[in-house]
């Protein structure tokens, strides 16, 4: 299988958005998306690379998925940990390996990292039992969250 990732390039952004939107009109339990959230998104990524990553996933010559990765450092872990935030793959290209090949290469692609978080909706059972199949655990540590309301 050819799989490979780059840089989320300015030309391919607008198939990255459209896949953005799918992945949180599929998983609607979440917080709304909006085009200033995706734009933000992107400046973000731009301008502190260090801090935040959008990762084309490529199969052969076909752009078919993306992933967005955010850096924080533990002090628990004594290290980076990856937050992997999303990961879309188009539907056509499921249940191939691409998903599990990414989150396999990771090691490779971010040495530095030395763990990696990520939540999942507690309805998308596919990929919990995705997630479990590549060794991730459900954290001990209840997870949990305040909005500030600035929109």
């Amino acid at each position: 299988m050819n799989i490979r990732y780059s840089a989320c390039k300015e030309e391919v952004r607008p198939q990255i958005e459209e896949m953005i939107f799918s992945l949180y009109r599929e998983d609607p339990e979440g917080i709304a998306i909006n085009s200033d959230k995706v734009h933000a998104t992107f400046a973000r990524c731009k301008a502190y690379p260090e801090k935040a990553k959008l990762i084309a996933i490529w199969h052969e010559k076909e752009l078919v998925g993306y992933a967005l990765v955010v850096f924080f450092w533990s002090n628990e872990f004594g290290g980076e940990i990856l937050c992997l935030d999303e990961l879309y793959i188009k539907k056509d290209f499921r249940c191939h390996g691409i998903g599990s090949s990414f989150i396999k290469d990771i090691p490779e692609l971010f040495p530095e990292t030395v763990a990696v978080h990520l939540e999942v909706a507690p309805s998308n059972k596919r990929a919990k039992s995705l997630y479990e199949n590549l060794g991730f655990i459900q954290n001990k540590n209840l997870t949990m969250l305040r909005i500030f309301n600035r929109q």
